[in-house]
């Protein structure tokens, strides 16, 4: 999915990242985020942060599939 931050600031955290380590969109940014990941997206922010989110998905599927949580952040 192609993720376009319109306000605010989206911090993005991998889920296969062991150190945890933040990946912070301010507005005016895109980041995408691959099919299958785990991952977890927050407003860390003073302000309401707005997106625009497009998916690329085959026609029918799921835009979203939980999972559980990978345990490499304390939150």
């Amino acid at each position: 999915m192609l993720v376009v931050v319109k306000t605010g600031t989206i911090t993005f955290y991998m889920g296969d990242d062991p150190t945890c380590s933040p990946h912070v969109h301010p507005a005016g940014t895109t980041f995408f985020e691959n099919g299958g990941m785990v991952g977890i997206a927050r407003n860390e922010g003073t302000v309401e942060a707005t997106t625009v989110v497009t998916f690329f998905v085959p026609a029918g599927s799921p835009t979203r599939i939980d999972a559980d949580a990978p345990g490499n952040c304390a939150f």
